[in-house]
């Protein structure tokens, strides 16, 4: 058990240091990685924008070139009137060679064309073209399959009408295709797209292609994001067409009822933090293991550190107990000398006085035993519990009085001032009192400022003369233990006993 304590703080400063360490690089790696997201999606929107300026010039050449062949069938009506399909190549200039112009009449028959050999079509069953019959004078259609080609394309076509009336359309049949050289030179990594929205939902084209139009009125970007902003970019959790996380980013075609979207995936967007990741924690292998080896050092340090601890916190209680056992001892031998001194044929007075003085010295060990503090001596109570016991012998007569500020002093000049007051108060009570009277001794302790202490001991008795008392064995002791602790006293007797002593407390 105790060697489970003794790794206690070492663990818990490991786990410390290291909750730290991977708390401020998995904030790091987590900014690293918002910023990566947060760059992908910037890259989608600019993308889109580029989309969106590249069809906002294919949306407006079609219709310079969809006037341009209305206006040459206005001004050459026979064009209409001939068996077959006629070829209008020359009423069209500046559209790219993969765009095909094809004019069909109030029936949906195909009249005109820029590919007269693909033969006779006809679109009257088409979406677009009904919407064209309709009243509607230009329409961007959904994806579609051309029934020339076979290829995935849209049309931009316009209504057509000759005195007032419907006469067919011409439309231009753009490839999807189209879009993915377009996308090729965006450069936006595996996984990516690019796309053109119609605003109620329908898909224009794509790419990677898909086999038929979708419809995405239903999806976050038309739901969401366009009703706030005519651009911007955002995470989509995977489309339609397919399930793969992306970042999106769209933009309005200008005057033309279309959105370009380009999206980059999100495995793309963080390649290069995966690849900074992977280099960052190949090299912070060694950093870690250096940690842990600090780590395991600091414990084994911590746990030396701690088991001498324990060792010394061992021995001293095995000194507490050693010093406690030798004052004890010390305090019962000076009882017992005191003992023998009672049984010996000595004058009792002298008895007594001996008796009281070794008391004196005894009490210092008691008190250092007994508080379990083996440094300075509290004098308050060392000098009470010696005046009681000196005052009980004499019968109890005599008030005892302790008070002032705390004191302490060492045991050396604890036990002197013990048998200064011990010889003070057996005088006051032998002589400041006659027999019956009933006295009163104070005790006053004073801590100054400056680290002296001041000892004042006073009685209401009889008083006496100092001047002639000063050759009694009392006042000699008295005299003698003040000089052995370097101290100022004074000692009067008229009206009582007056003894003050001025010493350093520490």
């Amino acid at each position: 058990m105790r060697r489970i304590r003794v790794r206690t703080p070492a663990v818990g400063l490991a786990l410390v240091l290291f909750t730290v360490i991977f708390a401020v690089a998995g904030l790091f790696v987590w900014q690293g990685y918002r910023d990566a997201l947060v760059r992908g999606e910037q890259r989608a929107a600019i993308a889109a924008h580029t989309i969106a300026a590249h069809f906002q010039w294919i949306i407006e050449a079609s219709r310079q070139a969809l006037r341009r062949t209305d206006d040459t069938l206005g001004f050459r009506p026979q064009i209409w009137n001939h068996d077959g399909t006629g070829d209008i190549s020359d009423a069209v200039a500046g559209l790219p060679e993969t765009v095909d112009v094809r004019v069909f009449d109030a029936a949906g028959e195909e009249v005109l064309t820029t590919r007269p050999q693909a033969g006779e079509l006809s679109v009257g069953d088409r979406p677009y073209f009904q919407e064209l019959k309709s009243g509607r004078r230009l329409i961007v259609s959904r994806l579609l399959v051309d029934r020339v080609t076979g290829d995935a394309s849209f049309v931009v076509a316009q209504r057509l009408e000759r005195e007032g009336g419907f006469a067919g359309i011409a439309a231009i049949v753009i490839p999807s295709s189209l879009i993915s050289e377009f996308w090729a030179s965006l450069e936006l990594g595996t996984d990516s797209t690019a796309s053109i929205i119609r605003d109620d939902g329908w898909l224009v084209t794509r790419h990677p292609p898909v086999p038929d139009a979708i419809n995405l009125s239903d999806g976050p970007l038309l739901q969401r994001y366009v009703p706030k902003a005519p651009e911007g970019s955002f995470v989509s959790t995977g489309s339609v067409a397919d399930t793969i996380t992306r970042l999106v980013g769209y933009y309005r075609v200008p005057n033309a009822p279309l959105i370009a979207v380009a999206s980059v995936s999100r495995a793309t967007a963080l390649a290069e933090f995966n690849s900074r990741l992977r280099k960052l924690a190949i090299g912070a292998l060694p950093v870690l293991a250096a940690l842990v080896g600090f780590a395991w050092w600091v414990a084994r340090l911590l746990g030396t550190d701690e088991r001498r601890r324990a060792e010394l916190e061992s021995a001293n209680e095995q000194n507490r107990l050693l010093l406690r056992e030798v004052h004890h001892r010390v305090k019962n031998n000076l009882q017992t000398v005191a003992s023998l001194i009672r049984l010996q044929a000595i004058p009792p007075e002298a008895r007594r006085d001996l008796s009281n003085r070794i008391s004196a010295m005894a009490a210092v060990h008691e008190q250092i035993y007994r508080s379990n503090r083996f440094g300075d001596v509290a004098l308050a109570d060392y000098l009470e519990n010696i005046a009681r016991d000196i005052a009980a012998g004499y019968g109890g007569q005599t008030e005892i009085e302790v008070r002032g500020d705390p004191v302490e002093v060492d045991p050396d000049r604890a036990m002197i001032l013990g048998l200064i007051v011990t010889e003070l108060v057996s005088n006051s009570i032998k002589h400041g009192f006659p027999r019956g009277h009933q006295g009163a001794i104070s005790i006053a302790l004073a801590r100054g400022d400056d680290g002296a202490a001041t000892l004042s001991v006073k009685d209401g008795g009889i008083g006496f003369d100092a001047s002639q008392d000063t050759a009694s064995l009392g006042m000699k002791l008295i005299r003698s233990f003040s000089e052995q602790l370097g101290g100022d006293y004074d000692l009067a007797g008229d009206g009582g006993l007056s003894y003050t002593l001025r010493f350093q407390a520490g």
